[in-house]
């Protein structure tokens, strides 16, 4: 039913893919290629060592489209349904998330009726009860089924756009970094007096004169390589390896920790002008990160 097109990840980092008013934050995944009168979606899967979730993010727009037509919401309501009796048979979990455009906090509306009826038949469960425009309602939710237990700590937050953010806990474990086993020498403990007295005294116990060079060379070997073990001896550890990140450099650091200093402050204030001067040095990190990528 959906054809799909692979999301290419630029740069090892975060999409962010604004679709319609529902932005959506993924490291890679699949796009549907809209097919829908009434809204419009993106469709991705997010996989950890533990499961894989097909994650729905949706966009219904409620105005009229460049002719003039605003689709009814029972047609809403219909194509919906399909998509998510299509995800029924999914062995993985789903997750529905976007901006659908029904007042849901209000159980007098009629579409709001509609829609609640048709989650319920299909075991999904709406999760945000709070407001989440500037304006009052909640117009932007997460739905998943009401058995899997997907999501938790859900909360919204005002932001920069006249929607709020909506925050919740993913419940998959995060893929563990791969690891090795590396042997060292604490070299810098050695003593070098003793290490020096033993040389000496272990050099000079060796037969020149009886023995050719080959075996010369072994037996010295032979010796330096206990002096090593009884001064610095082997130890074998376990390192994970990490992602290369030449690129991060001092400079964003300090430019990060000042971003969130400004953002706490405006998140304090609610004022426009601390907000403004949080965007500009939001621009500012973003600047000097795609700078350091592509000088390195």
């Amino acid at each position: 039913m959906y054809q799909t097109v692979k999301v290419i990840p630029v740069a090892r980092v975060l999409i962010v893919s604004h679709y319609g008013s529902a932005p959506f934050v993924f490291l890679s995944g699949h796009q549907c290629q809209p097919r829908h009168r009434s809204f419009e979606s993106l469709h991705a899967e997010i996989s950890s060592n533990s499961r894989s979730v097909r994650l729905v993010v949706l966009y219904r727009p409620d105005s009229k489209d460049n002719r003039g037509h605003r689709s009814p919401f029972g047609v809403f309501l219909d194509e919906f349904n399909i998509m998510v009796e299509h995800y029924s048979l999914h062995p993985s979990g789903v997750i529905y998330v976007g901006d659908f455009n029904i007042w849901v906090d209000d159980n007098l509306n009629s579409d709001n009726k509609s829609f609640q009826t048709l989650l319920s038949s299909h075991g999904l469960q709406q999760h945000i009860s709070e407001p989440t425009h500037r304006h009052g309602h909640i117009l932007d939710l997460i739905i998943t089924r009401g058995n899997e237990g997907l999501m938790t700590n859900f909360s919204v937050r005002p932001g920069l756009s006249d929607h709020f953010a909506i925050c919740g806990r993913l419940m998959l474990e995060k893929p563990p970094l791969a690891q090795k086993i590396v042997n060292t020498r604490r070299l810098r403990n050695i003593d070098t007096n003793a290490f020096s007295l033993d040389i000496i005294m272990s050099l000079s116990a060796l037969n020149a004169d009886d023995e050719d060079v080959d075996t010369l060379v072994q037996n010295y070997e032979l010796v330096m390589r206990k002096l090593l073990d009884k001064h610095a001896p082997v130890k074998s550890r376990k390192i994970t390896i990490r992602p290369n990140t030449q690129w991060y450099n001092s400079n964003i650091h300090d430019a990060k920790c000042e971003r969130r200093r400004l953002e706490r402050k405006w998140r304090r204030s609610k004022l426009d002008i601390d907000c403004n001067i949080y965007k500009q040095h939001q621009h500012l990190v973003k600047k000097l990160i795609e700078n350091a990528k592509n000088q390195f």
